[in-house]
């Protein structure tokens, strides 16, 4: 159905149904996440036990040592490194030092 309508009024009639199309949307929207379980969040409690994990932690020693490593071992691991850097620098075309 057409009906002939002044450039204002066409304007008014797109306010108002936009103003109920939102409102429509955000009441669904609403029902939605009312009938959801889920939240959004971390959950409650969950800042409780991660410090009371990492006190008991403290007091008790039950952390986990690391093992050292030798000198020997990080000299091997840091030229490794260096190969790949070396590798990935001459696959993308810039100059090398050496």
């Amino acid at each position: 159905m057409k009906v002939a309508l002044e450039l204002g009024e066409v304007l008014d009639v797109a306010l108002v149904e936009g103003d109920r199309i939102i409102g429509t949307l955000s009441l669904e929207l609403k029902g939605l996440s009312g009938s959801s379980s889920r939240t959004v969040g971390r959950p409650s409690g969950a800042s409780a036990k991660t410090a009371s994990t990492a006190a008991d932690s403290a007091v008790t020693g039950r952390r986990r040592k690391r093992k050292p490593m030798s000198d020997e071992a990080r000299k091997r691991m840091a030229e490794a490194q260096r190969k790949r850097w070396e590798k990935s620098r001459s696959s993308d075309g810039e100059p090398t030092n050496e």
